[in-house]
């Protein structure tokens, strides 16, 4: 991953471990944790929440920060197959909060409830993954009008599939400074989204 991002002029990775979210979170974050120490400047990480254990949700987190330089913490409801607003995820907002940090989530369910739960925690900075994923660009994106409304809110374009001109209208329709670069590596060759946007018929300050 660190190759395919100098090839391509990539300076900083953000990630999350898949085995934090499918098998075992500490394992995962602690995988993150190192790949922040062996790769400083280069790497930073999310730490995995786990709602099904909320006894171990704050401690986790602070083991986490305490350990390596992590940028905020990944929700992963359809992963975990837990509500994005149950009640578990919490502690851990009210912890985003405080320290001001990025909640990067695969889905945060209704955008209405993104709407509240960035109203609520207003120092959090709250990211809805794979925002364009499935969505053709022919229709109104509740998510993009959340975005575009509520100044801690943004939208990331890592995807496994595209639909002509649905970037085009994300930008018309939030603003660019709301859409953030996602390639979903290491599932893609990163080039594609670097593609993707390079040649969108978007202008160039975009």
């Amino acid at each position: 991953m660190i190759a395919a991002a100098d090839r391509l002029g990539i300076e900083m990775l953000c990630l999350s471990a898949l085995e934090a979210i499918f098998a075992d979170y500490r394992t995962g974050n602690e995988r993150i944790a190192r790949a922040m120490l062996e790769y400083p400047g280069r790497v930073r990480g999310y730490v995995v929440v786990n709602p099904h254990y909320p006894e171990d949700i704050l401690p986790e987190i602070e083991r986490c920060f305490a350990a390596a330089p992590f940028i905020g913490l990944k929700f992963h409801p359809a992963g975990h197959e837990y509500p994005p607003d149950g009640p578990a995820y919490e502690a851990a907002l009210g912890y985003a909060h405080e320290h001001g940090l990025v909640v990067l989530s695969h889905n945060w369910g209704s955008a209405d409830y993104l709407d509240r739960v960035s109203q609520r925690y207003p120092r959090a900075h709250f990211i809805q993954a794979h925002s364009a994923a499935a969505w053709r660009g022919t229709a109104p994106l509740d998510y993009l009008r959340v975005a575009k409304t509520r100044p801690n809110v943004f939208l990331d374009l890592a995807l496994s599939m595209a639909w002509y001109g649905a970037l085009e209208r994300a930008v018309a329709d939030a603003g660019s400074e709301h859409l953030l670069f996602g390639a979903d590596a290491a599932f893609l060759e990163p080039a594609v989204a670097v593609g993707r946007i390079a040649f969108a018929q978007i202008p160039e300050q975009d």
